[in-house]
């Protein structure tokens, strides 16, 4: 009897040292440009990869983490508490915290963050270099209004007051 235990829990280990050196094999095997790999254990491992078109993509436990890469964009997402986009060159980026009670986007000329659904908005223009500041923009709704721009100066807004200050 102790026989076949002991040959039950030796197939056992076997069958698992298979499938993990099946797995490593998969992922590590010898690069080549030709050939996307594919790696799912769904819903909680999903991997995905082209080097001919230079994508990546890896989620675990469905898509509450995920990493995504590919030629324009890089991906990072933490569901439901933040996700990130960044562009891989120049300026193209967004961060959401909690979307939508958080959002951030920056452009080559513009950037924009906005708070509890755009009760708060603060905006900034930039040059074509992104070296000089060109405009500034505050919104806390309904009762703070803040904008500045290179020509005019600066303009603030609060109510009750219904008044104007100028710079």
């Amino acid at each position: 009897m102790w026989m076949m235990r002991r040959f039950a829990r030796d197939v056992a280990w076997r069958d698992r040292l298979v499938l993990t050196v099946s797995v490593v094999v998969m992922l590590a095997g010898a690069p080549s440009a030709a050939f996307a790999r594919q790696l799912k254990l769904w819903p909680l491992f999903d991997y995905a990869s082209d080097p001919t078109t230079g994508t990546l993509s890896v989620k675990v436990l469905g898509s509450l983490a995920e990493y995504q890469r590919d030629p324009q964009y890089t991906r990072i997402a933490l569901r439901p508490l933040i996700s990130i986009r960044q562009a891989r060159v120049g300026h193209d980026d967004e961060v959401r915290v909690l979307y939508p009670l958080m959002t951030s986007d920056w452009g080559p000329e513009q950037q924009t963050t906005r708070a509890l659904g755009g009760v708060f908005t603060y905006r900034t223009s930039t040059t074509s270099d992104g070296k000089t500041l060109t405009g500034q923009h505050l919104r806390v709704l309904p009762l703070y209004f803040y904008d500045w721009d290179g020509e005019h100066g600066g303009r603030a807004s609060l109510l009750p007051i219904y008044g104007d200050v100028e710079n």
